[in-house]
């Protein structure tokens, strides 16, 4: 019983320290984003929230994006009717602090500056 007692500490310590380990920038990235506009401030700044945190509906011209692990992404792009339709395409993160969606063709469709990025808020420069 004692030896028990002594180990419980342990392990509740190694299960701590699992917990703590910092995701790196892809792995925050990777999620549903959708502009929140109604928390931009600065200039051609841009807050973005993870889709299921956003917290209000989603309106008429909100952007949103998904990034995925493999790299693959999806994205809305205004449509010739006024609409939006969803485009896929890939992603990029160059330099730690520019992400860069680009289209099945290869070409680059967005290129944004990272200002912040954690797991619940992504602040970019303008599209």
């Amino acid at each position: 019983m004692l030896s028990f007692t002594l180990l419980l500490p342990l392990l509740f310590s190694s299960c701590t320290k699992e917990s703590t380990i910092e995701k790196t920038v892809d792995e925050l990235l990777i999620n549903e984003w959708v502009h929140s506009y109604e928390e931009d401030t600065v200039g051609d700044r841009q807050t973005y929230r993870p889709f299921d945190k956003i917290g209000y509906p989603l309106s008429r011209g909100r952007r949103y994006f998904v990034l995925q692990k493999n790299k693959e992404c999806a994205y809305l792009e205004l449509a010739p009717n006024d609409a939006h339709q969803q485009r896929t395409g890939s992603w990029e993160l160059v330099s730690g602090a520019h992400l860069i969606l680009r289209n099945k063709s290869g070409e680059t469709v967005t290129n944004m500056e990272i200002f912040e990025l954690t797991a619940d808020r992504l602040i970019l420069s303008s599209w």
